[in-house]
C-alpha cells in the first residue's frame, strides 16, 4: 500500500486536488471571459453599422455566448472544453477585426 499523508489522502493526493481545483477555477474564468467577450462581439456588431457587421456580430457573437456554456452544461471533457473556450476567443476576436477595419 502507498504512503498517506496526514489527511488521509494517498501521495500526492492534496497536490492533485489543489491542481484539480485551481484547473476548475481558471476554467470557469475562460468560459465566462468568452461568454463576456462575445456579447461585446454583438453589440459591436450591431453598432458597428452595415447589414454584413449586424450578420456577422449576432452569428459569431451569439455562438460563441452558447457554445461555452454548452461545453460545461454536458460536461464535456475537459480538453474539448479549453478547445471550445479558446476556438469562441479566436473567433470574437477575428469578427471584431473584421468588424472594426
Amino acid at each position: 500500500m502507498g504512503h498517506r499523508d496526514p489527511e488521509g489522502l494517498p501521495e500526492g493526493g492534496t497536490a492533485k486536488a489543489a491542481g484539480g481545483l485551481l484547473e476548475g477555477v481558471a476554467r470557469d474564468w475562460a468560459v465566462n471571459g468568452a461568454v463576456f467577450f462575445s456579447l461585446v462581439v454583438v453589440v459591436a456588431g450591431l453598432f458597428a453599422g452595415g447589414t454584413s457587421n449586424v450578420v456577422i456580430g449576432l452569428v459569431i457573437g451569439i455562438t460563441g455566448i452558447g457554445l461555452p456554456w454548452v461545453a460545461v452544461g454536458r460536461r464535456w471533457p475537459i480538453t474539448r472544453t479549453w478547445v471550445t473556450v479558446f476556438a469562441v476567443i479566436v473567433a470574437d476576436a477575428i469578427a471584431l477585426a473584421v468588424m472594426l477595419v
